[in-house]
């Protein structure tokens, strides 16, 4: 299985991924967690599930419009007061939900791919972080 391929189980069962890492991710701090109080979940999953979208076409095919999105929601999450160093901990977590996500069909050429992809948003997303 690809990157690619992932992404199309994903976006099949997308609550399940999107529901997993929140209480993978939540778990982690209660910073995390106030970071996330009164969010809609449900609203959250489907914005997670968009995002999987653009940092698995970013790393595919590097389009200026994925780009751009991404580095737009690293100016969200700083105007939430998200923190770079939260972004490791997201990367861990998510590449932790995709592993028990795919279960068997998870691979470490998969999690590299998908380690790569999460990189290369972290990236742009953090350019955010160097506008006034």
């Amino acid at each position: 299985m690809n990157i690619s391929e992932s992404l199309d189980q994903i976006l099949r069962r997308s609550d399940t991924l999107a529901d997993l890492f929140y209480l993978v991710f939540l778990k982690h701090s209660p910073h995390v967690q106030e970071l996330f109080r009164g969010v809609d979940m449900k609203r959250q999953n489907l914005l997670l599930t968009m995002s999987l979208i653009a940092v698995e076409r970013h790393y595919a095919r590097g389009y200026e419009a994925t780009k751009a999105y991404l580095e737009m929601l690293g100016h969200h999450h700083k105007q939430r007061g998200v923190g770079m160093e939260l972004f490791p901990i997201w990367r861990d977590a998510l590449l932790a939900t995709l592993g028990r996500f795919h279960c068997s069909d998870w691979s470490d050429d998969l999690a590299a791919e998908w380690g790569s992809a999460i990189d290369a948003a972290i990236r742009c997303m953090s350019v955010a972080f160097q506008w006034k």
